[in-house]
């Protein structure tokens, strides 16, 4: 629970509601956390793992203010090998008067031949947040992506920078005016494979920001965490 105290600590520390996404969790552990934290929905990616001593993982989204509209679980494509059933854990909520979607993922692990599924599981991604958005959410999508920011999987998340043709801002491109960089702070040893997204036309460019802290949590990840600014659609 370490980790998952350290992103509630970090949450308490600013004032206002905040979304909080975790990965990896394990199921004795969701009571808990819903108990704590806010409105809490929690999506079973395995149904046995042996981190959690036979019990099953899975990913929570968390939205710790009110204006609560519901939760949901969204399955993205087919069970694969090792019983992994990749999908979405999201929590949905009215935030400065719109209906706004978060979203907590985590895509399959391993070398490249794992590059497949990681890119067909990001583009199931991209269509249902291009349904969402087109219905007028707002959506955040964050989570372990196992791909760098110029991995192929990572075309159908960005929506801007070199070969991007998803719907999304990333928290790094949020730091300054018209930032078209796909990169930011490693998350995993010298990589970057964690990432925070927002539906581009509800992004502004700049005055958001993108923080890292490697021992703050007792996971191997570096927890990630910022400040997403938002804009009115045109």
């Amino acid at each position: 629970m370490g980790a998952v105290d350290a992103a509630f600590a970090e949450a308490r520390s600013t004032s206002g509601p905040e979304v909080i996404l975790l990965q990896e969790i394990c199921a004795g552990m969701v009571d808990g956390i819903k108990k704590r934290m806010g409105t809490a929905v929690y999506r079973e990616r395995k149904a046995s793992n042996t981190n959690c001593g036979g019990a099953g993982i899975g990913e929570m989204a968390i939205w710790t203010g009110g204006g609560v509209l519901g939760t949901s679980k969204h399955n993205l494509g087919e069970p694969q090998t090792g019983g992994h059933l990749y999908g979405l854990a999201c929590v949905t909520f009215t935030h400065a008067g719109r209906p706004t979607r978060a979203c907590s993922t985590h895509l399959a692990a391993g070398g490249a031949e794992f590059d497949p599924i990681r890119q067909a599981t990001a583009r199931d991604i991209q269509s249902k947040a291009n349904t969402w958005i087109g219905e007028g959410k707002r959506v955040i999508v964050g989570g372990d992506f196992n791909s760098r920011p110029g991995d192929a999987a990572m075309n159908a998340m960005y929506g801007v920078g070199p070969a991007s043709g998803g719907p999304f801002r990333e928290i790094h491109q949020t730091r300054g005016a018209d930032n078209q960089d796909r990169g930011g702070l490693n998350t995993f040893y010298k990589k970057k494979i964690d990432y925070i997204f927002v539906s581009k036309v509800d992004a502004k460019s700049s005055g958001g920001s993108e923080n890292v802290c490697k021992k703050c949590t007792p996971s191997d990840h570096r927890m990630l965490w910022g400040s997403l600014p938002l804009k009115a659609r045109g």
